[in-house]
């Protein structure tokens, strides 16, 4: 079983060391949390809305890539 934690760690380390906080691991194991982009339907065919989306997922997959 993966850690919940690996990849929240991973998107925190920044944010952490930027405001020079400290982060501890949970004393207990976790189900994995999904993070989405969501839109309203009515963007679905607009071509701008899908640009800014593929740059978004672009982004998210550089910076994280899969760890299956």
């Amino acid at each position: 079983m993966r850690k919940a934690g690996h990849r929240t760690e991973r998107m925190s380390a920044g944010v952490v060391a930027d405001l020079g906080l400290h982060a501890m691991a949970l004393p207990f194991e976790t189900e994995p949390v999904p993070v989405v982009l969501a839109w309203h339907q009515r963007y679905d065919d607009d071509r701008t809305h899908a640009w800014l989306r593929d740059q978004v997922n672009a982004a998210v997959r550089q910076r994280f890539p899969a760890q299956d």
